[in-house]
């Protein structure tokens, strides 16, 4: 099984350099990407294409998963619509780590297939080290400094983007 799927995906990674110390929550695109096999790879018998683009914008980190499948299946005009929770997974859990400091979208994507986007604070371990130090210095204010990195009171990031 394995071989059948690498020989009917083709995954392309777009890493921004700036990008790459940026921390994620845990396995937050693995059921995007798993998502993207089960619904554009697996179905289609030449295989599709899975790109994972990751951007520095600013002080925002932009990540994006696409594929060449399929797209929104006919008469599904909401994207919501889904019989699994990968999706909303997802969505929640960037919910309850960054508030309205996050954007989920999702979608047919400009090929046809199918996109989600992500767009959260950019942070870094040295950045959370500094937020953990500040939460122990008593004179500091370390609301003021979980504010500016973007990051909710005790949500903190646990993975770097690495291909």
């Amino acid at each position: 099984m394995k071989n059948a799927v690498r020989r009917k995906a083709s995954p392309k990674f777009d890493i921004d350099p700036a990008a790459q110390d940026a921390l994620v929550p845990s396995l937050l695109l693995q059921p995007l990407v798993e998502n993207a096999i089960k619904y554009a790879v697996t179905p289609k018998e030449e295989g599709a294409d899975i790109a994972v683009s990751v951007q520095l914008a600013g002080k925002k980190i932009r990540i994006t998963v696409s594929d060449s499948g399929p797209g929104l299946q006919e008469g599904q005009s909401d994207p919501k619509i889904s019989t699994g929770v990968g999706m909303a997974n997802t969505r929640e859990r960037l919910m309850q780590a960054y508030g309205d400091a996050q954007i989920f979208r999702h979608g047919k994507s400009t090929s046809g297939g199918f996109e989600v986007f992500i767009e959260m604070p950019y942070q870094t371990k040295k950045a959370m080290a500094a937020l953990e130090a500040a939460k122990m210095d008593k004179g500091s204010d370390a609301a003021t400094i979980a504010n500016d990195t973007g990051t909710k009171s005790g949500a903190i990031a646990q993975g770097a983007i690495t291909t």
